[in-house]
């Protein structure tokens, strides 16, 4: 990998942290969304799975 110049000369390594920052601040801010934790147990969300299937089931057979 090559080092990078700044005009004819090497850039320091304060030069490109100020050129990265700089680029950074410039960018669109990234959003970061958490999703919501299901706090039902494995069995309870298996129950409420298989209430919805047969629900389903007894919408498709009307």
């Amino acid at each position: 990998m090559t080092r990078r110049t700044l005009g004819d000369r090497l850039m320091t390594n304060a030069e490109r942290q100020a050129r990265y920052r700089t680029a950074r601040a410039a960018a669109r801010p990234v959003l970061h969304y958490w999703r919501t934790t299901d706090r039902r147990s494995r069995a309870q969300r298996w129950r409420d799975a298989v209430a919805e299937l047969v629900a389903l089931q007894a919408e498709y057979a009307q």
